[in-house]
């Protein structure tokens, strides 16, 4: 169990009772309660890959923003700047913050999004799934900017709860840290992927994907390999996806 973040102003009381609420709500409604919905000016959808996951697998979120108001809405940027994502256990009362991986120099996207329009975008998370059980996330948008007179400047907006549970199988052992997964792990991988024997030594080394703040493991089997294998590969940190390494060098080079 997580432990409980005091909040240190009013508006994330506010922020904390609403994410209570929300879950509140789903778990009411599951049971047959019936609440007259609430008009809001935008409406934010969050949807997940799965309904089902194993501890470390990767969750993929895609949010969705609808503009319901009489104005065009500015969303600043479809990041963590606007975008704040809250997890909690089923029958737990903490809730904790969870990042997506975004590489880190990626400059602002301001969207309009008018009248009626719709637009959204699509979120990794390796820090989702650390145990087992049946877990809610919810997502706020916050920090908008809209001519519309009945939306308060800095007001936050919630999506409903979507409910997902995580097995007992291990998928990824993954950094608690971080959340990328382990050296040993992404040996593992690639071993797999390539077919070489647990008896062929190893090196794998995790290298900066430029300024981005992201990471990529390199995999480098022994001249011992089966000969005519492929004996350098990557290990992609977040997804787990194993490429042979020639090929992605000659693919950059074509472009």
């Amino acid at each position: 169990m997580f432990p409980r973040r005091t909040a240190d102003t009013a508006a994330r009381r506010r922020g904390k009772v609403v994410v209570l609420c929300c879950l509140a709500l789903l778990a009411c409604a599951a049971a047959g309660c019936a609440s007259a919905p609430r008009s809001e000016p935008l409406t934010v959808t969050l949807k997940l890959d799965a309904e089902q996951y194993d501890v470390g697998q990767p969750i993929v979120a895609t949010v969705s923003i609808k503009n319901d108001s009489s104005a065009p809405f500015t969303v600043p940027s479809m990041d963590s700047s606007t975008l704040t994502f809250y997890l909690g256990r089923e029958g737990e009362a903490a809730r904790m913050k969870r990042w997506p991986v975004l590489p880190e120099d990626v400059p602002a996207d301001p969207r309009v999004i008018r009248c009626g329009g719709v637009d959204g975008r699509s979120f990794l998370f390796t820090q989702a799934t650390t145990a087992p059980g049946k877990w809610g996330m919810i997502v706020s948008l916050s920090n908008c900017l809209s001519p519309d007179e009945s939306v308060r400047l800095g007001q936050p907006f919630f999506s409903a709860p979507v409910w997902f549970q995580v097995s007992e199988e291990v998928k990824f052992k993954r950094d608690p840290y971080s959340g990328i997964i382990v050296k040993e792990q992404a040996v593992e991988l690639a071993r797999a992927h390539a077919q070489v024997g647990a008896s062929v030594p190893a090196r794998a080394v995790l290298v900066p994907l430029g300024s981005s703040g992201l990471v990529m493991w390199t995999v480098f089997f022994g001249d011992d390999a089966v000969p005519g294998k492929q004996k350098e590969f990557t290990v992609n940190p977040y997804t787990g996806k194993v490429e042979p390494l020639d090929s992605q060098t000659e693919e950059g080079e074509k472009r």
